[in-house]
């Protein structure tokens, strides 16, 4: 049996037609639009993740001030700020050359200036301790501008330092 021949009108119409209808019946199946998915739920902050967030320097230690300095007085230390709770921690390790530690301090100051103590690290020398309280406005400060600020730690031959380093 011989089928009628369709006109050349017509037949690129049904292909379209028949991709129109199923492009429109597939958006029609799905809703218009999506639901926000709900916000993530906020995690309880614990002192530790508060710690993380503190900034810390790194620091060696060394002989400062006349007459000339002795290269064997030299410490470690890490002071970490946590401007959160007011807090300085600091600790102390590798020292070699100071005799009996009188007290530690930041000052403000650069290059070799002697500046005023900004932050007492205890009222007597300990190798590792925290201070809260400090002012907000101070650590904002040595944060904004650590190389304005030196740790220094005196011992009773070096009332003004026996080894010091910027932050």
């Amino acid at each position: 049996m011989r089928t009628a021949p369709s006109s050349p009108s017509t037949a690129p119409a049904l292909p379209f037609a028949l991709i129109t209808a199923l492009v429109i019946a597939g958006c029609a199946s799905q809703p218009a639009s999506r639901p926000n998915p709900p916000p993530p739920a906020k995690a309880a902050v614990n002192p530790f993740q508060a710690r993380i967030k503190a900034r810390s320097y790194h620091l060696r230690l060394a002989a400062w001030g006349r007459p000339a300095a002795s290269s064997q007085r030299t410490a470690s230390a890490v002071l970490t700020i946590a401007r959160r709770r007011d807090e300085v921690c600091w600790r102390f390790t590798a020292m070699r050359g100071v005799t009996t530690p009188l007290f530690a301090d930041v000052h403000r100051g650069s290059g070799g200036a002697t500046g005023p103590v900004v932050i007492q690290l205890g009222t007597t020398f300990r190798p590792s301790g925290c201070v809260t309280g400090v002012a907000p406005a101070m650590l904002t400060a040595i944060e904004n501008r650590p190389a304005g600020y030196y740790l220094t730690v005196a011992d009773r031959a070096h009332p003004l330092g026996a080894i010091r380093a910027h932050l």
